[in-house]
C-alpha cells in the first residue's frame, strides 16, 4: 500500500477466535517498523460476557489495504466499511444495504459435522454420534447472528469486496458469492467451484483455481463476466 506494511497487532498468543477481537490494524514505512501508527481498532473497547468469548461462528473484524494508500476495514460491531487515510483519519464510511442473518440450524449442524470429521477421520454418524442432537443441545455457543462476510478485499478504485457468508457449500461460511460497493452501486458475482479470488483489478479478478485433482493454477477472471 504505496510503500506502507499494515498488519494486525494482538496484544498477545491468538490461539482461539475470541483474541481476534482484541487487536488493532496497525500501518507503518519501510523505515519506521519500531513505530506503527494505529489504523483502527478491531473493536469499540467495550466488555464482552463470558458466554460472548465462547461462540462459535461469530463475525469477526477484516480489513485490506488498497493499493491507493488508504486502509478498508469492516467493522462487524459497527455494520460499517470504513476507508482509513495514511494519517489514521476516516476517509469515508458506507454501510451494506443489508444485515447479517440469523443463525441457523443447518448452519450449527454443518460446523458441528466438519469439526468432528476432523476429529474422527470419518463421518461422525458412522461412530454413532447424532449431529442433529449436538447441534440442539450445544446451540448456545453458537452466535446468535451469522456473519455477514467472512473475507474482505480492497479493489481497484477502493471499492469494497466483501465475500457473503454462506455455509450451503462451506461449513465455516466462505461462500463463493462475493458483493461489491462503489460509486456504481451494489452488485454481486458468484465464482465458479475451485476459484478463489485474491485481487480486484481494472482487468479483471486474479485468483487461483483448483480442479477436481488438486492442481491449481493462477486464473484471471474478467470483470464483465
Amino acid at each position: 500500500s504505496r510503500g506502507r506494511f499494515v498488519f494486525g497487532r494482538y496484544p498477545g498468543t491468538v490461539s482461539q477466535t475470541w483474541d481476534l477481537l482484541r487487536g488493532e490494524v496497525m500501518a507503518s514505512h519501510s523505515v519506521e517498523l519500531a513505530s506503527p501508527m494505529l489504523v483502527a481498532p478491531m473493536t469499540e473497547p467495550v466488555t464482552f460476557s463470558a458466554s460472548a468469548e465462547l461462540t462459535e461462528l461469530r463475525a469477526l473484524p477484516l480489513w485490506d489495504a488498497c493499493t491507493e494508500g488508504s486502509v478498508l476495514v469492516w467493522r462487524p460491531d459497527l455494520g460499517k466499511l470504513r476507508w482509513v487515510g495514511p494519517d489514521g483519519s476516516t476517509l469515508r464510511e458506507q454501510e451494506p444495504p443489508f444485515g447479517p442473518r440469523a443463525m441457523r440450524h443447518e448452519d450449527v449442524v454443518g460446523y458441528l459435522r466438519l469439526m468432528a470429521r476432523l476429529e474422527l477421520g470419518v463421518e461422525p454418524e458412522e461412530k454413532g454420534i447424532d449431529i442433529e442432537a449436538m447441534a440442539r443441545s450445544s446451540r448456545k455457543y453458537f452466535a446468535d447472528l451469522a456473519p455477514l462476510a467472512t473475507d474482505l478485499r480492497c479493489g481497484a478504485g477502493e471499492v469494497a469486496w466483501l465475500r457473503l457468508f454462506d455455509t450451503s457449500h462451506d461449513p465455516l461460511g466462505r461462500g463463493s458469492i462475493w458483493m461489491t460497493l462503489g460509486d456504481e452501486g451494489l452488485r454481486s458475482l458468484r465464482f465458479p467451484d475451485g476459484f478463489s479470488p485474491f485481487a480486484f483489478e481494472d482487468r479483471g479478478i486474479l485468483g487461483v483455481l483448483e480442479d477436481d485433482l488438486g492442481f491449481q493454477r493462477v486464473a484471471l477472471w474478467p470483470t464483465n463476466s
